[in-house]
């Protein structure tokens, strides 16, 4: 990818009525759901190797780094952009229950040594296979019917939304009214306290948070 060129980062929207943009958000490139884009330039100065603080697992920090910029360029491009200044951003490797996930956290300045910091967002770690996609939180057979009817109407708006709240590490939930089928992320957004500075959490909170997907008309309803 030429680092000149801007790119298209999503960001969740309200209705989906409009014809989504062709985005490249994973490597298998797939539709957008209706989503509202800003263009983000590369004009900013990269973080270089040496500058990159946390755990990786025993693999340089930086030299991950580069390792996702090429296979995700659009999402880490979107989580450095949100985490210039003063501020310096950092990595974290973790095992979940069926994949590795790489987390981008962003680290505010300190001058006693403590640093406060935030979730940007996490990916799969490179090489992993296994699908990277959030759960639908259903309770019963009605709202698993309505998943199915919204992911063969809706099919890459869903799949696409469904990777997004993965970034988030969050679950997708829905209601349904006379105006459709309402879809939302429920995620935790996390803090982190580093309490020596050497960018790996010591300790952290997070505190409920929601992304709206949008509003969708089912056929026949």
């Amino acid at each position: 990818m030429n680092p000149t060129i801007a790119s298209l980062i999503l960001i969740f929207s309200g209705v989906v009525n409009v014809q989504p943009p062709f985005l490249s958000q994973q490597p298998n490139q797939i539709n957008s759901p209706s989503l509202k884009t800003e263009i983000v330039t590369d004009n900013m100065t990269e973080n270089s190797q040496s500058e990159i603080l946390g755990d990786c697992a025993g693999e340089n920090c930086g030299e991950l780094l580069v390792k996702m910029r090429e296979i995700w360029p659009e999402m880490v491009q979107k989580y450095e952009a949100d985490c210039q200044g003063d501020r310096r951003l950092g990595l974290a490797v973790y095992q979940e229950p069926i994949m590795k996930v790489v987390s981008f956290q962003c680290w505010e300045p300190s001058a006693d040594g403590t640093s406060m910091g935030f979730g940007l967002g996490r990916l799969p770690y490179p090489g992993e296979t296994a699908p990277f996609t959030s759960h639908w939180q259903c309770v019963d057979k009605q709202c698993e019917k309505t998943v199915s009817q919204l992911k063969k109407q809706y099919q890459a708006e869903i799949s696409q939304a469904e990777f997004i709240c993965a970034t988030k590490g969050g679950d997708l939930y829905l209601s349904t009214s006379t105006d459709g089928v309402y879809v939302e992320c429920g995620f935790f957004a996390p803090t982190f306290v580093d309490e020596n500075g050497d960018g790996i959490a010591d300790w952290d909170k997070g505190t409920s948070a929601g992304i709206s997907v949008g509003t969708f008309k089912l056929s026949g309803s």
